[in-house]
């Protein structure tokens, strides 16, 4: 887990100590959608990346890099429910831009499967992926690398193949868009999401 430490001089009784806070970074500073892989190409410079188009919405569509070849046969990518962190900061992977990230779950063993809603229902393209219970506005600010890795160290698999996130309190909270929660296909408890 990564940590921003910030250091404040402290006086107490005339003499100068340190006081030291760590702040964590928290699952409203994401911003997931459910997206359609409308189209996924091979990338023309990597055999371990595809280039695909992902709808966010009727209109916004954007391209994302993932290092999946080896993983997801693209037969199995294309035209498929995903789960996309969409405030990620843009960059380019072997000369293509990437605009945003898939999420899936990996277990112990390098099996890797998308995240996607339980329901397959192009009508949830476009909402939010909100802790279950809570309607807290997505970010739109860009995240850091190190923030997006402090949140990601804290989502998993959970049970019955169900996406969950470990808050600051300890306490697991499922992943759901409206009442239909976030899944993989059958990974073991544990397995990381990332």
């Amino acid at each position: 887990m990564i940590f921003k430490s910030l250091k404040f001089p402290l006086v107490t009784n005339g003499l100068l100590a340190k006081r030291c806070f760590t702040r964590t970074f928290h699952f409203e500073s994401l911003n997931l959608k459910v997206g359609f892989t409308r189209q996924v190409l091979l990338h023309p410079d990597s055999e371990k990346l595809y280039v695909s188009q992902v709808d966010l919405s009727p209109t916004s569509t954007k391209q994302v890099c993932s290092g999946l070849q080896e993983h997801i046969p693209l037969k199995d990518f294309q035209h498929r429910l995903v789960v996309v962190v969409d405030n990620l900061k843009k960059c380019k992977l072997r000369g293509q831009i990437s605009e945003a990230m898939i999420l899936c779950g990996e277990d112990s063993h390098g099996s890797v499967q998308l995240c996607r809603p339980q329901l397959n229902n192009e009508d949830l393209v476009g909402q939010q992926v909100m802790l279950k219970g809570q309607n807290i506005q997505p970010s739109t600010k860009k995240l850091k690398p190190k923030v997006w890795e402090d949140i990601r160290s804290r989502l998993y698999i959970g049970e019955k193949n169900i996406v969950v996130y470990k808050g600051e309190d300890g306490v697991e909270r499922e992943l759901y868009v409206g009442e239909v929660p976030i899944v993989v296909d059958n990974l073991p408890r544990g397995s990381i999401v990332r």
